[in-house]
């Protein structure tokens, strides 16, 4: 049997890491659908981490029986484990983390400020895009600790615009994004009062 495997989420994808110990095996087997459908992974008598992506796979949970192989066509008991493809079902539930406002300081900067986001979900940090001084697009990570940012140079008469990432698994194949939203003033009038 496998001594272990780790299963990835994707994007009607699913990934496999099949870590070997024995140069004994020629190929690993991977049923699932109730051995309905299968793939080869070739292993070639070597030990160490073998990697296998299925493709073309409806959004759902998945049960896979993995099988090693010999040479002579020997088979191991199955090697029973899990994992999800996502789609379009798992992005309409992702929420963009919440822009409280975009006001002005002191020194003329925007500052953004931030809400707080469910730990709970697979959401791991926001992207901010904007257009500075010198027309060259700016792209900042902001983990959810950061509950203001603060932009220097801002292209004037332009907005930032925010998603938010999702990663659905320490092993995940592939990243999530939500729709990029445009940041609005909180305040309209965007200039000093003239006293």
């Amino acid at each position: 049997m496998p001594d272990s495997i780790t299963v990835g989420a994707g994007k009607e994808r699913i990934q496999f890491q099949l870590f070997m110990n024995t140069n004994r095996v020629k190929t690993a087997r991977i049923y699932w659908n109730n051995y309905a459908d299968s793939i080869d992974v070739e292993i070639g008598n070597q030990s160490g981490i073998f990697y296998k992506i299925i493709e073309n796979l409806p959004e759902q949970s998945y049960l896979f029986n993995v099988v090693n192989l010999d040479q002579y066509g020997n088979r191991s008991l199955p090697y029973e484990v899990s994992g999800r493809s996502l789609g379009q079902k798992y992005e309409s539930a992702m929420i963009n983390r919440r822009l409280v406002s975009i006001n002005r300081n002191k020194d003329g900067n925007k500052v953004l400020e931030w809400g707080n986001v469910d730990e709970s979900s697979n959401a791991r940090y926001t992207e901010v895009l904007y257009t500075n001084a010198q027309d060259e697009e700016v792209l900042l990570n902001i983990p959810f600790s950061e509950k203001n940012t603060v932009i220097t140079d801002l292209k004037s008469g332009t907005m930032p615009a925010y998603r938010t990432i999702y990663v659905p698994d320490e092993v995940a194949l592939d990243i999530f994004y939500t729709p990029y939203r445009e940041g609005e003033l909180t305040y309209h009038g965007d200039y000093p009062l003239v006293k």
